[in-house]
């Protein structure tokens, strides 16, 4: 199984996956006592490849790969790209390294996860972020966010989320849209018209002219941070303190969300102080974004586990004949 973006799950496997992380011992002993079935068992093989500059991300993988008992064979930040080495060939090296169970990959390049997950379909490949395409696991980890927030994913369908800032170059934005509308939850955009999304696909989803009107209309509202580094031109310090200027229109403060007392405020991270978000509403009662990098670890260990639950079940299968 292969995880670029959401719509490579079903409904049941999110589901799997979201009562894994309620009981976060369940899946890791079922795997344990699927494990010593086999005759000669080791412990499996977790890669990562970032080519892009990681914190919540890369650590809670590594947490997670380590209590869900993985071994991990990390990229580290000196490697030979910088000797010309291209990011196909670093991948290839390390799959050849060892027995490579699962391979988590982040990158500029959008292709690169695809063309390597079919040079390889014998290894399970998780998308950590490619380009602005996707970012499936950060919107498994919202997800589980919000169930908990929501008492349960069944209490999901028919909350709004509105997604306000830079969504035009946001991989989160698009993973979100694709795993919340699965579970029946309304998405809406917002933020300066020059950082909406012009894409056919999203023609018929609501973008909010102000933020007043996106805030009364939500359950939760999840900001974005404006993305320079994938902006078509890079940005200079002019440009960049412009869009900073236009985000001052829709950042979120406490008086905002005392007015709004049941709202609910998230960032996927990092969040710049002040431009999305004031200190107050960041660090408030009624923002959830400290949770989501807890669900984040949470929601990754669980998903982790149910791989490692099916790879060893397959085993178990192959070794009985």
């Amino acid at each position: 199984m292969h995880l670029i973006s959401p719509s490579n799950l079903t409904i049941s496997q999110i589901t799997r996956v979201l009562e894994y992380s309620r009981d976060p011992d369940y899946g890791n002993r079922r795997a344990l006592q699927l494990a010593r079935s086999l005759p000669f068992y080791e412990k499996p093989w977790l890669a990562t490849a970032f080519f892009e500059p990681s914190t919540r991300t890369k650590l809670s993988f590594h947490a997670a790969a380590s209590d869900a008992g993985f071994r991990v064979l990390d990229l580290p930040g000196s490697s030979s790209l910088v000797k010309g080495e291209t990011q196909e060939d670093t991948v290839r090296n390390m799959l050849e390294i060892s027995d490579i169970a699962v391979m988590v990959i982040r990158s500029k390049d959008e292709t690169l996860i695809y063309r390597m997950s079919e040079e390889y379909p014998e290894v399970s490949f998780i998308n950590a972020g490619n380009g602005s395409s996707h970012h499936p696991t950060q919107a498994l980890g919202d997800l589980l966010t919000l169930a908990e927030h929501f008492e349960g994913w069944r209490n999901l369908p028919g909350k709004a989320v509105t997604i306000l800032g830079d969504v035009q170059s946001s991989r989160v934005a698009n993973s979100c849209k694709e795993l919340f509308e699965m579970f029946n939850m309304t998405v809406c955009f917002g933020g300066p018209k020059d950082l909406l999304p012009t894409h056919p696909h999203f023609s018929s989803t609501r973008l909010y002219e102000n933020k007043e009107e996106a805030l009364a209309a939500s359950d939760v509202i999840m900001m974005l941070r404006i993305q320079h580094e994938r902006k078509k031109f890079p940005s200079d310090a002019i440009d960049k303190a412009r869009r900073e200027r236009q985000m001052q229109e829709w950042k979120v403060t406490e008086d905002d969300l005392f007015r709004y007392p049941d709202l609910r405020v998230m960032h996927p991270g990092p969040v710049n102080r002040g431009v999305e978000l004031t200190d107050e509403a960041l660090d408030g009662m009624q923002s959830l974004v400290l949770k989501q990098v807890r669900s984040g670890y949470r929601m990754r260990k669980a998903l982790l586990e149910v791989l490692l639950e099916d790879r060893q079940t397959a085993l178990l299968r192959e070794s009985l004949g």
